[in-house]
């Protein structure tokens, strides 16, 4: 359940172009975490979430 409620606030974060280091600091402390580092291991291989970073690099970049 932890994994899902902090994949899916993530990937809302994404879809909502919101500021990622912000909101991650702020589920961290939501989620008990020591720091982001503990919440970034939930993100790790969820396909989903892959592609939501990659388009938004590419957005920065001037790719897509």
């Amino acid at each position: 359940m932890r994994h899902s409620f902090a994949v899916n606030s993530l990937i809302d974060i994404y879809k909502r172009d919101r500021d990622v280091e912000q909101a991650v600091d702020a589920l961290s402390f939501y989620m008990g975490h020591v720091g982001p580092s503990s919440t970034y291991w939930y993100f790790s291989a969820v396909p989903e979430f892959l592609e939501l970073a990659r388009n938004r690099l590419e957005r920065k970049r001037g790719i897509l």
